[in-house]
């Protein structure tokens, strides 16, 4: 993907237990205090891809996010198959 800006909806994960076979709103509060306590965020989008989370007062912005339907805008890097979102705004949506 280029560098122009994107808005995809999805979910915040919590990198960590999402390769442990963990997410969804079932796993939100665990994620959301892994997140808070400096965990490496992602993101999964409703297709499915997962990136990982980048940008500026990230952890602030995340706060609560995890596991329920949100909607992310920012920039794709993608090297190698390797994934990141250079995210700039979330907020919650309906499903």
């Amino acid at each position: 993907m280029g560098d122009g800006e994107v808005t995809m909806k999805g979910q915040v994960l919590d990198l960590a237990c999402f390769l442990g076979g963990k997410s969804g709103t079932s796993h939100s509060a665990c994620a959301n205090s892994c997140i808070q306590s400096g965990g490496a965020a992602g993101f999964q989008s409703i297709n499915g891809e997962v990136y990982l989370l980048m940008g500026k007062e990230l952890v602030s912005k995340l706060e609560n996010m995890a596991g329920i339907p949100v909607k992310v805008k920012g920039t794709v890097k993608e090297r190698e198959g390797f994934k990141a979102f250079n995210m700039i705004s979330v907020k919650k949506v309906d499903h």
